[in-house]
């Protein structure tokens, strides 16, 4: 394990789809383990050290063989950590940054393959300018749970990238997903507008929600949710006053970061 000061005592190795192919006892940083022949894929390391989860992953170019000895050198990486614009993890302040890490683990509300974590855009959409969810009747319950409190259940907001969304109906959802025209990084999900219960995810990845707006350098202020409370209000976190609560749709007082799913 290369690059971390890190000393987990177990080692995880998955396929793409989050299957695990083995899990072993790491003793030294040199690891030495029997897999099965792998075909070209991505294959993911998962580590826990102090409690803390951190998470890599190599590509197989080609199909390995049977017998034969491979060698990678893996470096690990964990919440606070950045996606490079290729697709790679670094330290913060790594050239080509695209994405910071908030989250590790498979809770995140997506499908394989970005079903290993999530990361905010390095800065706010819209040109950093705040900006309507939308208009004041925009709904569409056959996607958008409508949630009374905010006790948010599991919810994607990657699945509300689509035409409906990308438009000037839902003006905070089409600002995620064009994030200033900055390119999602290599592998990753697409930029969306996360749902209520993945900002709490975040929250927890970082340590607290006032841990996450430093993390990320988010603002003092308002931040839109893709969760709806009702066909006129959805909801929004309030870092001054640390707390999610619901506003008007068209109200333009509220910023928007991007997310995407990794």
């Amino acid at each position: 394990i290369s690059g971390s000061d890190i000393t987990p005592t177990e080692f995880t190795v998955s396929d793409a789809a989050g299957n695990v192919i083995t899990t072993v006892t790491l003793t030294t940083s040199d690891l030495y383990v029997a897999l099965p022949v792998l075909s070209a894929d991505t294959y993911w390391f998962n580590a826990t050290a102090s409690s803390k989860p951190y998470i890599a992953k190599a590509t197989v170019s080609t199909a390995t063989s049977a017998g034969k000895f491979y060698s990678t050198t893996v470096k690990m990486a964990t919440v606070g950590d950045v996606i490079l614009s290729d697709g790679k993890f670094a330290a913060k302040g790594t050239d080509g940054e695209r994405a910071i890490i908030t989250y590790v683990g498979s809770d995140n509300c997506e499908a394989s393959p970005y079903n290993h974590g999530l990361a905010f855009a390095m800065s706010d959409a819209n040109g950093g300018s705040t900006i309507q969810w939308g208009y004041s009747t925009t709904t569409d319950n056959s996607q958008h749970p409508n949630y009374s409190n905010s006790s948010f259940t599991i919810e994607s907001g990657l699945q509300y990238n689509n035409a409906t969304h990308n438009s000037d109906n839902y003006k905070a959802f089409k600002a995620a997903m064009a994030n200033n025209s900055t390119a999602a990084p290599t592998g990753c999900s697409a930029w969306f507008l996360a749902s209520g219960y993945q900002w709490t995810k975040m929250f927890a990845g970082a340590g607290s929600a006032n841990a996450l707006k430093s993390l990320a350098g988010l603002t003092n202020n308002y931040y839109w949710t893709s969760s709806e409370n009702s066909a006129g209000k959805a909801w929004r976190y309030e870092f001054n006053k640390t707390r999610f609560y619901t506003a008007y749709k068209n109200q333009s007082e509220s910023w928007v970061r991007a997310c995407l799913a990794f």
